[in-house]
């Protein structure tokens, strides 16, 4: 692989990267091989910029498609019985992408337990030829997974972002979880007291999967925030860990297909917006007088370039820094807007009472 590398690179119009080294080998695209033969998908399953996708220039998705394609790995499953189907059809054993996702403890195909081996080494080792070193999940785990439905939910949530086609979009997700949380008497907010999204995981998932796998839960107070779950309510930059948002979903939503019928709605556009973010420009923000001219002079002409700027395509922080406003500012409202919009009509105009939606970015 190092030599075709070299050779690649001598040729201006192919890029020195290993997924294009890889693609022009096996002699697909590098969209196929993303999409289909990588972590990819899963690891950047929800993303802060709208239109963007896995194949493209930019550096998130460049770090992306190099974590996504690495060839050196501590942890690999292993299913024994998809193993030997591999050898008899195939003649050699591959490792199947859906098998290493991380917190997936059973093969969805024969609802048996996972192997697991650890120590360094490299994918081109092939699960055959460590199934004897490997070890499988205990059987405490392994049940627990199974018969929790919101576990099964988990389970189910990860491969359907592993096969999506295209990332979600962090206010995509934010529009459909925020909603949902209020639906269960969570709060949101870091500085807000009450139930939280992490205390609800506590209560459904407490075991020997969560403990193997979540074990900040363990130790958790209740309604205290806990970062690496509580912020797929707030963050819209680019977005918490995949897994983070697979337990997410699993815990708010009765369904899989619930769940990302929900999430494939497409975002308001920008002209039906308008009303909501002349509301929200108008309205008098947190620390106005330490910053106001930030947050006063030309306050809807700049909250309305700065969101038709995300919508179409900028990141966060490249809006906001064009109207001279920082992220975190225009992320906030932007997500009051996206979340305030579920309920709008269009009978409600200019003059519409929102109640704020108190979300950190």
């Amino acid at each position: 692989m190092t030599h075709a590398r070299r050779q690649l690179a001598g040729k201006n119009d192919t890029p020195n990267e290993l997924p294009a080294v890889i693609s022009a080998v096996a002699g697909v695209s590098v969209a196929t091989l993303i999409q289909a033969h990588t972590l990819v998908p899963y690891d950047g399953a929800v993303v802060g910029t709208v239109n963007t996708d896995w194949c493209d220039e930019s550096y998130s998705s460049c770090q992306l498609r190099s974590r996504g394609t690495s060839n050196r790995v501590h942890v690999r499953a292993l299913c024994p019985m998809c193993t030997d189907e591999d050898l008899r059809f195939w003649g050699f054993s591959y490792w199947r992408r859906s098998q290493q996702i991380d917190g997936l403890v059973w093969c969805q195909k024969h609802e048996c337990p996972l192997f697991r081996t650890t120590g360094q080494g490299t994918w081109q080792t092939l699960p055959h030829e460590l199934l004897d070193k490997a070890r499988p999940e205990s059987d405490a785990v392994l049940a627990d997974a199974i018969e929790n439905p919101v576990l099964r939910r988990y389970a189910e949530t990860c491969a359907e972002l592993l096969h999506r086609p295209r990332p979600l979009v962090s206010f995509q997700v934010l529009r459909s979880l925020i909603p949902r949380a209020y639906a269960c008497g969570l709060v949101v907010e870091q500085r807000a007291t009450g139930t939280r999204l992490s205390d609800l995981a506590v209560e459904r998932i407490s075991g020997p999967w969560q403990q193997l796998f979540w074990k900040e839960l363990s130790s958790k107070a209740p309604g205290a925030y806990l970062p690496s779950l509580d912020d797929t309510l707030v963050r819209l930059r680019s977005g918490s860990c995949h897994h983070d948002y697979a337990l997410a979903f699993a815990l708010l939503y009765d369904s899989v297909d619930e769940a990302f019928n929900d999430l494939q709605r497409k975002l308001p556009t920008y002209r039906s917006l308008l009303p909501l973010l002349n509301v929200e420009a108008a309205r008098v923000p947190r620390y106005a007088a330490a910053r106001r001219k930030e947050c006063m002079e030309n306050r809807p002409e700049r909250l309305r370039l700065a969101v038709k700027s995300v919508l179409s395509g900028a990141t966060l922080d490249a809006a906001a820094r064009a109207v001279g406003w920082g992220g975190n500012s225009v992320g906030r409202m932007l997500a009051q807007c996206l979340v305030a919009a579920e309920s709008f009509t269009p009978r409600e105009a200019t003059g519409i009472a929102c109640s704020p939606v108190q979300t950190p970015v």
